[in-house]
């Protein structure tokens, strides 16, 4: 688990914070005694809109982050010492014109759930800069309900979920989490030709395999058991997963978090598709992998399971 403060990543953006009313008069009433002002005369002084200073106080108008950021500054408290109350306290934000509709939250921790996601979105999803769109896509849509949940638990907001052809996508229309994957996992926009491990996390085990296991959940793969009547002996002789990428690096990355936790694996080039291909295989890795849960895709870890019965059977 890691604190993160995404105001600085946001403070040239319109952002409008909601919920943060209690914390605005404290900072206002310390302002307001240290200049022996009115509300009035203070924010003349400062170029607020007295009206405007009343709303926020009610909580009847969101804040404009850049105010907000403007008053902490000009006041005794200093940013981290308010982080813990902005956490408890706030509702939400929104961008633009500030609809209180279109509000959103950003998690100020990363946890193994929002590595997990992170690490979906870098295998099978991508950044649109059309409309600020962050897409998710899966060949079944059970993976996509649970991808949906979760950015539900994280962000408080639902995607629209289409079936595309033998693939479900799911569509995120967010410049606030759009930005938040971007600016704090370094998320590239567009194309995905050249990704790497996020740094923010690379020195947290748990994070680090969590994001590898969303990754895996994306573009790994494993024998499609449940298609079959008996497991294919080539697969009983050989077991593999396979996890592919466009880019070498992000593979070697997650080759390095293998062996970290005792998993053998080794990368391949392969010239047909110009992609690369990180295999696990042998019995004893792959009853490893299911161990340690590689897969949570519903699909994915039951052939896993079922692959991994057969041998002690």
């Amino acid at each position: 688990m890691k604190i993160i403060n995404w105001f600085p990543y946001l403070k040239d953006e319109v952002v409008y914070l909601y919920g943060l009313e209690k914390i605005i008069e404290k900072i206002i009433t310390d302002l307001q005694r240290r200049e022996n002002l009115s509300y009035n005369k203070l924010a003349k002084k400062y170029n607020f809109c007295s009206r405007s200073l009343y709303y926020w106080i009610d909580g009847k108008r969101p804040i404009p982050l850049k105010i907000f950021l403007k008053i902490i500054d000009l006041s005794k408290f200093n940013f981290k010492s308010l982080l813990k109350d902005i956490q408890l306290n706030l509702e939400g934000i929104s961008m633009g014109d500030g609809n209180r509709k279109k509000i959103v939250k950003l998690p100020f921790v990363i946890d193994e759930k929002l590595s997990y996601l992170a690490g979906y979105l870098f295998g099978d999803g991508c950044l649109k800069s059309e409309e600020y769109t962050v897409q998710f896509v899966d060949e079944y849509s059970e993976q996509i309900n649970n991808i949906q949940e979760l950015i539900f638990s994280l962000f408080n907001i639902k995607g629209n979920t289409i079936r595309n052809g033998n693939k479900t996508e799911l569509i995120v229309y967010s410049k606030a989490i759009w930005l938040f994957f971007n600016k704090i996992f370094n998320m590239p926009i567009g194309t995905k030709t050249d990704i790497n491990f996020p740094k923010i996390i690379y020195k947290d085990h748990d994070l680090k395999l969590s994001f590898v296991k969303g990754f895996i959940d994306a573009d790994g793969g494993i024998c499609r058991i449940e298609e079959c009547d008996n497991i294919p002996p080539w697969f009983l002789k050989s077991p593999n997963i396979e996890i592919a990428a466009k880019t070498k690096n992000i593979l070697e990355q997650i080759k390095t978090v293998f062996g970290d936790i005792g998993l053998k694996s080794n990368l391949y080039y392969h010239k047909s598709n110009d992609s690369y291909r990180l295999i696990i295989c042998g019995n004893k890795n792959i009853l490893k992998c299911n161990e340690l849960k590689i897969f949570l895709h519903p699909l994915k870890s039951a052939r896993l399971k079922l692959y991994c019965q057969a041998q002690v059977a």
